[in-house]
């Protein structure tokens, strides 16, 4: 079968490519394009991956820039995030048998190279699926469908699907846990609560005294961050991270204290942080509640963090408990493996009526 997956104008600095993703690091739906790419290619589908891309071939998956698109006839072409993939790939003459939209937000992009697009929600009239990345988010486009799509003249539950994004179990082999008593890490957009940990770094310091804070944060949010670091004493701003050092970053942490801002459709970051046997502190906004489940501990206020803080530092049975939780969290996150999920991606192929040997 082939695939044609178009990955927008993400990374356009660096441009998008799994070298790129190996040498700097990139955000979730990028991360999310290469995996689903070289799965299906793993089971001996053809797949090309387009947008503001290199041009090159990794793991037999070939990148070509939108400029560099000839002519050509497949099976399946999915869009990320950008309407507008479905007017780029028609404007080069490329045939799709069935047209996905994969949406990784609560929101789209309905411009065309820095302009809004004039009639976009036409496009949606050549779209046979909208795929969300958890089934959290795909009831989430259920309701607003209208408001979304506008007019949608499809059965919802058919046109609608959810599938759960995942990692790559071959990104963590030989992974090692190295914690450091006390370490947290941030490892997502500042925007998204960073301010949470940071306005109250002071009070987690009365109760962990030789607490340590890594900030992280993906490509396309490392500037956004205008705070002073140099006054927050074991706060350090490590900024974007390619994927091993990433995980090295993870395999130091403690902590993960994420009292979200966002709706998380999904968060990866909550997987990687149960796969790399982190304590998990959130408010479980959106999704984040259905991939951390009961391995995590429950935070609303500040007093709450204090409070598990203080537990974690001084109640044996509760640090204890944890601890097990964590051996249980990291087992889930092992099955979440893209090995697994692309079946789900192949029978929602069959389920629209495409058909291979």
């Amino acid at each position: 079968m082939k695939i044609i997956i178009s990955a927008g104008y993400q990374g356009e600095n660096k441009y998008f490519s799994q070298r790129t993703w190996l040498e700097y690091g990139m955000g979730g739906t990028e991360f999310c394009i290469i995996k689903l790419s070289e799965a299906l290619t793993r089971l001996g589908h053809e797949v090309v991956v387009t947008g503001y891309t290199l041009n090159e071939t990794c793991n037999n998956v070939n990148y070509i820039h939108y400029d560099q698109l000839a002519q050509a006839d497949y099976d399946v072409a999915i869009g990320a995030n950008y309407l507008s993939f479905v007017k780029e790939l028609k404007d080069k003459k490329i045939k799709a048998n069935k047209w996905i939209f994969w949406m990784h937000n609560d929101e789209y992009y309905n411009w065309y190279r820095g302009v809004t697009m004039p009639k976009w929600k036409r496009y949606f009239n050549d779209i046979d699926c909208v795929v969300g990345v958890s089934q959290f988010h795909a009831n989430i486009l259920k309701e607003k469908a209208n408001e979304l799509f506008g007019y949608v003249n499809h059965d919802l539950n058919t046109y609608i699907r959810g599938i759960d994004n995942a990692l790559d179990e071959r990104d963590w082999a030989n992974y090692k846990h190295n914690k450091i008593k006390s370490r947290f890490i941030w490892s997502s957009g500042p925007e998204r609560g960073l301010d949470t940990i940071l306005n109250n770094w002071d009070k987690i310091k009365s109760v962990l005294p030789d607490a340590t804070l890594s900030v992280c944060s993906p490509p396309y949010a490392e500037f956004w961050s205008d705070r002073d670091y140099s006054g927050l004493d074991g706060v350090t701003w490590v900024g974007s991270l390619n994927h091993y050092d990433l995980r090295n970053e993870i395999s130091k942490a403690e902590y993960w204290l994420y009292s979200s801002k966002y709706l998380e459709t999904y968060c990866i970051t909550a997987l990687e942080m149960l796969r790399g046997k982190v304590k998990i502190m959130t408010n479980k906004t959106g999704n984040i509640g259905n991939v951390v489940q009961n391995w995590g501990e429950d935070i609303v206020t500040v007093e709450d963090i204090i409070h598990t803080l203080e537990l974690d530092k001084t109640d044996k049975a509760f640090s204890y408990n944890w601890q097990s939780r964590l051996i249980e969290g990291q087992q889930y996150a092992q099955r979440q493996d893209w090995d697994v999920r692309v079946h789900e991606w192949l029978d929602l192929f069959k389920d629209l009526g495409l058909t291979w040997e």
